[in-house]
């Protein structure tokens, strides 16, 4: 099953100072509800973990991270991430694309975009369910 999602958030911080954060994958993985990077294998491979409810089912989630690209002067990362269930029962896949844009006010906005491919039991549990969890999930992430 493919999901896509698409968010924007405003950030009180300027932009230079939200790309800063958005660049550093240890700090931006702190901000995802659930998330924790366990090891860095070098500049743009990471292995975590992410603990998420889905409807009934708790799920965690052992995973890697690859960074494609950190574009200081777009302010654009592309990273994609591959992760199992602990069970063996699903796996997840997600492209991810996000920028700081400046905003009118002195603050910034972070825009993301993302294409999730979910396969066994989590993908039963259907798209409207993932959506919604994503969207919660996400919400949290802006605020943090």
């Amino acid at each position: 099953m493919q999901v896509n999602l698409e968010k924007q958030f405003p950030v009180e911080a300027a932009g230079a100072d939200s790309w800063q954060i958005l660049s550093n994958i240890k700090t931006i993985a702190s901000c995802m509800p659930g998330a924790e990077i366990t090891e860095q294998v070098d500049d743009s491979h990471y292995r975590g973990k992410v603990k998420a409810k889905v409807g009934p089912a708790t799920m965690s989630f052992d995973g890697t991270i690859e960074i494609l690209g950190l574009d200081p002067e777009k302010r654009e990362l592309r990273m994609t991430s591959k992760g199992q269930d602990s069970k063996g029962t699903s796996s997840v896949q997600m492209d991810l694309t996000a920028w700081i844009l400046d905003g009118e006010t002195g603050g910034s906005e972070l825009k993301g975009e993302a294409l999730v491919n979910a396969n066994g039991k989590i993908a039963s549990l259907g798209g409207r369910l993932m959506t919604q969890v994503a969207d919660q999930v996400l919400n949290q992430f802006g605020k943090n």
